[in-house]
């Protein structure tokens, strides 16, 4: 049988993904989404707001996961954040790219 990560060790990226996703949705709250809003059409600011709303999303996932003692709980709720930035990610690279 496979031997688990460190829960420490966990935690620590755990930690550093937070940061990185934090700061990549900063600068697209900050930089990208203006400058895209500013030359979209109306297709294209509704495009920006469901990502702000993913966003929203995304730090009430964070914020849960960072209150979270219990290991498999935290397990769950990390996969369903996985699986809301790769659909994210996805629909970015889609429709605004």
């Amino acid at each position: 049988m496979g031997e688990h990560p460190d829960p420490y060790l966990k935690q620590i990226i755990a930690e550093h993904v937070f940061a990185e996703l934090t700061l990549h949705m900063l600068l697209e709250e900050t930089v990208f989404y203006p400058a895209f809003a500013e030359q979209a059409d109306e297709e294209g600011k509704r495009l920006v707001n469901e990502a702000l709303q993913d966003h929203q999303e995304i730090k009430a996932l964070i914020e849960t996961l960072q209150e979270i003692d219990d290991d498999a709980a935290f397990e769950s709720r990390f996969q369903a954040l996985r699986d809301h930035v790769e659909q994210h990610v996805e629909d970015e690279e889609t429709t605004m790219f």
